[in-house]
């Protein structure tokens, strides 16, 4: 007749409990990561954006202290870079109302603000 070693089942078990709690905490982490990654991206694409001589004089600025200026909104094609989208993807997302946008006569714009927030809500409600 075989022994059952209850203490060994009991140790696995604690064991799973434990690697299950850590890949939690890893994958809190990668989030928060990317959250910040993509935060810094969109920094950086508002930087180069107003440091570039190609900005169009219809673009919405603040200054931003030290002389510099920083976009306060994206167009759609700037959007799509950032989120890793394809243009008409993009777009198809801001027409379902899936990426926040305002139009303004046959402009559409992002408010990077409204992209920021949207996208922690959307970090948050995959941790939810």
């Amino acid at each position: 007749m075989k022994e059952i070693n209850h203490t060994e089942d009991t140790d696995q078990g604690v064991g799973a409990a434990a690697l299950g709690e850590v890949m939690n905490l890893i994958e809190r982490g990668i989030r928060l990561l990317t959250r910040m990654i993509v935060t810094a991206v969109l920094e950086e694409i508002a930087m180069q954006a107003s440091k570039s001589s190609q900005v169009r004089n219809d673009s919405i600025v603040s200054s931003a202290g030290k002389g510099q200026a920083v976009k306060l909104v994206l167009s759609v094609e700037e959007t799509a870079r950032v989120l890793g989208l394809s243009r008409p993807a993009c777009y198809q997302a801001v027409r379902f109302g899936q990426i926040p946008s305002i139009r303004i006569g046959r402009r559409i714009i992002v408010p990077w603000h409204a992209l920021s927030r949207f996208l922690e809500i959307a970090e948050a409600h995959r941790e939810g």
